[in-house]
């Protein structure tokens, strides 16, 4: 059996859909079955690389429009490869990828689509793709979604829950032996000053829904036993530092911008923490709680209607659910933690293995594929 992912992008780069989309490609690849997944996704260049039987086919852009990558290579490649495949697995929002389809359909591939979010913030890009998107919709055999909640807030979504699947997320398990490996050097005075602080961790791109100015300004609440480590670049990053500068918290509050593998275990080793500030439904799963919770992190997360977050964290179970837009609701739920630390963090470690491994997902989806 051959199948297709169509996504955005691909590692290296990396964000939340592209982890699922790498994770799919190399697990399923890697066992010894009669299923090849390969990978179609945009790239700042044309190319190809293998990871034993998948493929991966980068497809060079001439622009981006709406956030949208434009790609001429991405239509000749799809037209190329369309009626190779019995499934193709579409990754949404995609809206190059639902033009392909209904322009250029494959004459024999089962369309499977992966809903991971609905278009919230451009209404216009929206309207321009939502007849394409629909007749999607319509022809496919199974709409996959990361949790019951998300399906149920959905507009898009409620014509066909009859097809839909819920698969939550999952990550891979890891440790690291913090008494064999030696911290990355810019994260050694947070490991130095472990003993006398308690460290909260954020981690995710910094953009308009994440809702780190709230995080920040919490820093401001806490008493000094406090620090904050926010992880990750993006177009917020200039304005966060302002803020950070403007209220004194050079010494609480710690921007590193982009961080390597080693770098976001280390982070998560000597956390005590995870805080999840963000305030709209674009935040429609917040993977980076998983994990914090494989690391054992009790996680601080926000109630945003019609959103899965709330749901990955379970309140008074792996952490705590605080409203939106409320520093000082987020110090309220860190003191609560701290009262009870290691009843919170064996919930949530538990709630990881019974709720988000990875190879619990890789089953799912095996299953999915075959019985179509």
């Amino acid at each position: 059996m051959k199948i297709l992912h169509l996504g955005k992008f691909f590692p290296p780069h990396m964000g939340g859909i592209e982890t699922v989309t790498y994770d799919i490609y190399s697990e399923i690849n890697a066992k010894k079955n009669n299923i090849q997944v390969d990978v179609l996704c945009f790239s700042n260049s044309s190319s190809s690389s293998a990871l034993n039987k998948g493929k991966v086919t980068y497809s060079k852009i001439l622009g981006v429009f709406f956030s949208l990558p434009i790609s001429f290579d991405y239509i000749v490649n799809w037209v190329k490869m369309r009626n190779m495949y019995e499934i193709i697995h579409v990754h949404f929002p995609n809206p190059l990828a639902a033009v392909c389809l209904v322009l250029f359909p494959s004459n024999k591939a089962k369309i499977v689509v992966h809903w991971h979010s609905d278009i919230v913030k451009q209404k216009l890009l929206k309207y321009l793709v939502n007849v394409f998107q629909n007749v999607i919709l319509c022809r496919c055999k199974a709409i996959i979604v990361t949790s019951r909640r998300y399906l149920e807030s959905s507009d898009d979504l409620k014509p066909f829950i009859d097809k839909s699947v819920v698969i939550p997320i999952g990550v891979r398990d890891c440790e690291i032996n913090a008494k064999v490996v030696r911290p990355p050097r810019r994260l050694r005075p947070f490991v130095e000053s472990k003993s006398s602080k308690k460290i909260i961790l954020s981690v995710g791109r910094l953009t308009y829904y994440k809702g780190y100015e709230y995080l920040i300004r919490a820093a401001k609440i806490f008493d000094n036993d406090y620090q904050i480590i926010i992880a990750g670049s993006g177009d917020f990053f200039d304005q966060h530092s302002r803020l950070i500068k403007d209220l004194q918290l050079e010494d609480k509050v710690f921007l590193l911008g982009s961080v390597s593998d080693e770098e976001l275990s280390y982070l998560y080793h000597i956390s005590d923490i995870f805080c999840l500030p963000s305030i709209h439904r674009s935040e429609a799963y917040g993977l980076v709680q998983c994990e914090a919770m494989r690391a054992s992190l009790p996680v601080v997360s926000t109630d945003i209607p019609g959103s899965g977050v709330s749901w990955v964290n379970k309140d008074g179970v792996s952490g705590v659910i605080v409203e939106r837009s409320s520093p000082q609701a987020i110090v309220d739920a860190c003191d609560l933690i701290y009262a009870s630390y290691s009843s919170f963090s064996a919930r949530s470690r538990n709630r990881y293995f019974e709720k988000f491994r990875l190879d619990q997902m890789i089953e799912k989806f095996e299953l999915l594929y075959r019985s179509l």
